[in-house]
């Protein structure tokens, strides 16, 4: 069953087509046009990397022509009217608008993603942060935010990220590492448990009491340290797991019931 549920979750996945977003280009006050395309280059590849198809400022000018893109990006109809053409235009679902403003020491982002079909935001995102260095990391932060929103309110499937959207955790490995290292002793300790046993059973006659008794319960407190050196080691095996899993590649599931039984399917990214 678990087969033919990742069947049908890779069938799912594969027949809806990915959001799509123009995304003219940010405004930027306080900054230099040089930096406000760069941070909206940024934004585009943080918003590709969440599984969104992103058209960037260079890309709409090829599409559209320099000329159609400055009408329709400074038209004086109004900026709604203009929204909804320009992403008609493009074919996409949605308008990215957003700002970048310095404000002393205090850099304010605004963002919004405009449904095409009425101009209304569906999906938003402010933050204000100290320094330029953290915009970028703000940025990435929005395109994970404003993925999830725009699926939402498009009714549509929460995005897979793809490889890079998440900072792998580099000591994913340390747990697992740690777990092998104490099964290997715990598995050790039950092995010399076992030879004392071996031992006592053929030397049973010759053996006193009390040699036998000391030998008895050294045997069983190495067993039971190896055991619970063994459960430690193991844990330690999952933890790695998990984490190199939940960090590193995002997991999607999905579950469904019959008149004959109940699945359970995970798809992801490796």
């Amino acid at each position: 069953m678990l087969s033919t549920g990742l069947v049908v979750l890779a069938l799912l996945g594969a027949g809806e087509k990915p959001i799509s977003l123009a995304l003219p280009g940010l405004g930027a006050q306080g900054f230099s046009r040089e930096q406000a395309d760069f941070f909206t280059e940024h934004l585009a590849l943080a918003l590709r990397q969440q599984g969104l198809e992103v058209v960037t400022p260079r890309e709409i000018g090829a599409l559209l022509g320099l000329e159609r893109q400055k009408q329709l990006l400074g038209c004086s109809d109004g900026a709604d009217s203009c929204t909804v053409e320009l992403a008609n235009a493009l074919g996409a679902d949605g308008v990215l608008l957003g700002d970048v403003g310095r404000l002393g020491d205090r850099i304010q982002i605004n963002l919004k993603v405009l449904n095409p079909g009425n101009a209304r935001a569906i999906a938003l995102f402010a933050r204000g942060v100290m320094g330029e260095s953290a915009v970028l990391d703000a940025l990435t932060a929005a395109a994970a935010e404003l993925a999830s929103q725009s699926a939402q309110a498009l009714g549509r499937s929460a995005p897979l990220a793809r490889g890079g959207g998440r900072r792998p955790v580099g000591w994913w490995w340390v747990p697992g590492a740690v777990g092998v290292g104490l099964a290997g002793a715990g598995v050790a300790l039950i092995l010399s448990g076992n030879a004392t046993a071996d031992f006592l059973r053929a030397n049973a006659a010759t053996l006193t009491k009390t040699n036998a008794a000391e030998a008895v319960q050294s045997g069983q407190l190495r067993q039971r340290l190896g055991a619970a050196l063994s459960i430690a080691g193991a844990a330690g095996v999952v933890a790695s797991v998990v984490l190199l899993l939940t960090t590193n590649a995002p997991i999607s599931g999905v579950a469904w019931v019959d008149s004959r039984g109940a699945s359970f399917g995970l798809g992801g990214v490796w």
